[in-house]
């Protein structure tokens, strides 16, 4: 007689709090449980998971601490399936490495200065609400997944997008809001960071405060393989050919035939 269960997740927590007027759920103990730690947040609808893992033994050769974090977005997170020629996702975009810089900067200064393992903080963003930026939900989820790893971390922290449109402060806009909003900055910080200090200890704490606009122009990607190291080859030969023959024709210029050169 064959007895089939669904497997029990004993350690499954579920926390819910109301951020900014739309809901911030976090779960963990069910997925990736291979993982130091793994958080599943939830912000409206925009979901993220986060774990956390790091190497048991440190890094040797090495006089700097190995964190590593990724914001991988993927285009099925806003309901697109890559077809045509192009299947396959490519490199990460320019948004989200500087997602991953975002949630890195703030973080890294609440690690002890002396550890050198690898820790690897990965944000997979699962779906995209417009109005909930997955940015900020993965600095919430990536806090609180080294929190509850055996990493030692002097945290957690959070994150706001604070907006202005000339009449009032916008906290985490919507899409709507975004409209009229002329102001963005992205604010990561600690619980013992206070507004009232910000300014008279901008210089000491700035890896706390983080500050981005949202004005940033896409810049042009090159392909790094041998046809274009060798385009780039020729053309480099081209332009000194050409000065070397600019310079042979001005010496032949300078000095008449009828007269010769001094030497």
């Amino acid at each position: 007689m064959i007895i089939t269960t669904h497997k029990q997740f004993p350690n499954y927590k579920r926390y819910e709090i109301e951020y900014e007027g739309r809901p911030l759920v976090m779960e963990t103990g069910k997925l990736a449980e291979l993982c130091n730690s793994a958080v599943l947040v939830s912000y409206g609808e925009t979901t993220v998971l986060v774990t956390c893992t790091a190497s048991a033994r440190p890094k040797d050769g090495v006089d700097y601490f190995p964190l590593s974090v990724d914001f991988n977005e993927k285009l099925y997170a806003v309901g697109r399936i890559p077809g045509s020629f192009m299947r396959r996702e490519g490199k990460p975009s320019l948004p989200a490495v500087l997602a991953s810089r975002l949630i890195d900067r703030p973080m890294r200064p609440l690690f002890p200065s002396d550890l050198r393992n690898d820790v690897i903080i990965a944000c997979e963003v699962l779906s995209v609400d417009r109005d909930c930026s997955p940015e900020i939900t993965a600095m919430i989820g990536a806090s609180a997944a080294v929190s509850i790893s055996d990493v030692p971390f002097n945290g957690p922290i959070a994150g706001i997008v604070l907006g202005w449109d000339g009449e009032k402060y916008l906290f985490n806009p919507t899409q709507e809001q975004r409209k009229t909003n002329r102001m963005t900055t992205t604010i990561a910080a600690t619980h013992n960071t206070h507004s009232s200090t910000l300014p008279q200890n901008a210089r000491r704490r700035w890896r706390r405060l983080i500050a981005t606009t949202s004005s940033r122009k896409r810049l042009p990607t090159y392909r790094d393989d041998g046809r274009a190291r060798s385009i780039q080859n020729a053309r480099y030969a081209n332009d000194a050919a050409a000065t070397t023959s600019s310079n042979t024709r001005t010496d032949s210029m300078t000095h008449s035939p009828n007269q010769p050169a001094d030497t």
